[in-house]
């Protein structure tokens, strides 16, 4: 027999995976959007094996005299809460990655129309409502908070505002529990890690006559969306690290080469997180870029100097300017301190313009 795709599609959904059609098998390897759908599905079918498996993994409570207990009725009702929680979202999940296999490029098949994707969307955000934070491996919040953005990408500006900002607050959630400080899941800002949906949810939440923190009823979650989703950093940027190590470097120990090749490397790392630093250590890594700008010899390089002077050095005077004592309190060097301040001298007569943070790598 020869079976359709809407029949394979069909009997993939609704059959026992151990004992598959031969003529269902032999359909998938020969068609590669068929061959897609079954490999969604057993993906499906192993988080929900291993979602059920740590639910009965947990142990059951201790039966006590009385029979009507209400710490055993509990920990029974947060057990099947739980199960049925994970068969939901693992059916919304499924929903959502087979939305694009089982619609034609001429509109939705007989099995996806738009109005069951909506449908499905919102049951995967209630699902994940429902989902305690040790359901998932980090791998699967991972999955889970990648679904939800595809959602947030896709629908959530035709949503009303309390499914938005709860929408907002699972993403934020998910991302947070897949343990990955990915964009655009966190984002820095003044020096801190942020986890952008968090703050996505509080700005909804903002903008909104109703109070929708409110309607939050875990705890934790409720904590974190009060912080807005900051996270401090658990650090210095890696940056303010090579910059303390150059610093202990003796001045006439290398060559022009070997400081050139440092100092690459530091203006690289200064690019790359300059917006994580606080002044302090702004102070730490320009003092050294300009140091290792004039050590290298490299003060004909317009990358590095301006106006004959290290444009690390114009920003990190500017700097000074504004906190008065910061070259003292974390400049230690007195020979590199007193060429900064020889550069804030002539700021303050005039005879050099001050540099923004963001331009001193150009």
């Amino acid at each position: 027999m020869t079976a359709s795709c809407a029949e394979v599609r069909r009997a993939l959904l609704e059959g026992d995976p151990l004992a598959p059609d031969p003529a269902v098998v032999a359909h998938v390897e020969g068609c590669a959007a068929c061959r897609e759908v079954a490999e969604a599905v057993a993906a499906v079918d192993r988080d929900l094996a291993r979602g059920v498996d740590a639910v009965l993994a947990q142990p059951l409570p201790v039966p006590v005299a009385t029979t009507d207990s209400a710490t055993t009725r509990a920990a029974a009702t947060r057990r099947y809460l739980t199960m049925s929680a994970l068969v939901l979202a693992t059916a919304a999940t499924l929903a959502l990655a087979l939305g694009p296999s089982l619609s034609s490029p001429s509109g939705p098949s007989d099995l996806a129309t738009r109005s069951e994707k909506v449908d499905a969307d919102r049951a995967l955000l209630s699902a994940t409502e429902r989902l305690p934070d040790d359901a998932l491996t980090l791998s699967g919040w991972a999955a889970r908070r990648d679904g939800l953005h595809a959602v947030w990408s896709s629908e959530a500006r035709s949503w009303p505002a309390a499914e938005r900002f709860a929408l907002a607050a699972q993403l934020g959630r998910s991302a947070e529990l897949a343990g990955e400080a990915v964009a655009p899941y966190f984002v820095s800002r003044d020096g801190q890690l942020v986890n952008a949906f968090y703050a996505e949810a509080r700005r909804v939440d903002d903008a909104d006559p109703a109070d929708l923190l409110q309607e939050v009823a875990d705890p934790r979650l409720l904590d974190a969306l009060g912080r807005a989703g900051v996270v401090p950093r658990s650090g210095p940027p890696p940056v303010v690290k090579r910059a303390t190590d150059n610093s202990y470097i003796p001045w006439n120990a290398l060559t022009p080469a070997d400081w050139a090749g440092r100092l690459d490397a530091l203006a690289a790392g200064y690019t790359a997180q300059q917006q994580e630093l606080s002044p302090e250590e702004y102070a730490t890594v320009l003092s050294q870029l300009g140091r290792l700008v004039t050590l290298a010899e490299r003060s004909d390089d317009p990358r590095f100097v301006l106006d004959g002077t290290p444009r690390a050095w114009l920003a990190l005077a500017s700097l000074e300017l504004t906190r008065p004592g910061l070259l003292k309190d974390r400049v230690l060097d007195d020979t590199l301190r007193q060429d900064v301040l020889a550069v804030v001298d002539r700021m303050r007569a005039g005879e050099v313009q001050g540099l923004r943070l963001a331009d001193v790598v150009p």
